[in-house]
This record gives structure tokens, sequence and C-alpha cells, in this order.
């Protein structure tokens, strides 16, 4: 009975209750210098690792903008978001008002 359970709920399992097998994973490597067996020279490391430093320093001058962007938009989402709020206390009291002047003639 547990093995037909499981096989109505795991397509790939088998009918001993087996989880389906999975395929083998790997990790990957990150971005850098593979290892080809040959060291780098200082100066090509050198050289590497300064252009490194200025991928990383443009990518963060594109991050700090995008920043100050999203700063700029919120604090004018939240100036129009005070000014409707005022707008609409400004609403309800005229409406209460005349209300309250529609009652008063009933």
């Amino acid at each position: 009975p547990r093995a037909r359970l499981l096989r109505g709920r795991c397509p790939g399992a088998s009918a001993a209750g087996q989880a389906p097998k999975m395929g083998k994973g790997g990790k990957k490597k990150k971005g850098g210098p593979g290892d080809a067996g040959v060291r780098m020279s200082v100066k090509e490391e050198w050289t590497y690792l300064t252009l490194q430093v200025e991928t990383l320093e443009r990518e963060l001058q594109v991050k700090s903008a995008h920043a100050e962007e999203s700063q700029r938009s919120e604090m004018e989402v939240r100036a129009k978001v005070e000014q409707m709020e005022e707008d609409f206390k400004a609403e309800q009291n005229t409406t209460f008002a005349v209300t309250a002047d529609m009652a008063r003639q009933y």
C-alpha cells in the first residue's frame, strides 16, 4: 500500500518507495583565471587585478546612481502621498460641513 501511495505522488518513484534519481550536480566556479597549469606573471596578475578593480568601481558607480535615483523617486512619491492626504482631509471637512448644513435644513 505505501509503495502505491508513493507511486501516485512521485512520478519517478520506484516500487520500493525510493525517490527518483537525480542527475549529478557539480559546483560551478566563479569568474577569474582558471587553473591552466601555468601561473600568471606578476605583471599579468597586476594587469588582471587592475582591470577587475576598474570594473568593480564602474559597477559601484552604476549602483550608486541607481540608489540615488531610487531615493529621489521615493521622496517624490512621499511628497505626493502627503499632499493627497492633506487634500483628502480638506475634502472630508468640506463634506462634513455640507452634510451638517443639510441636516440642519432638514
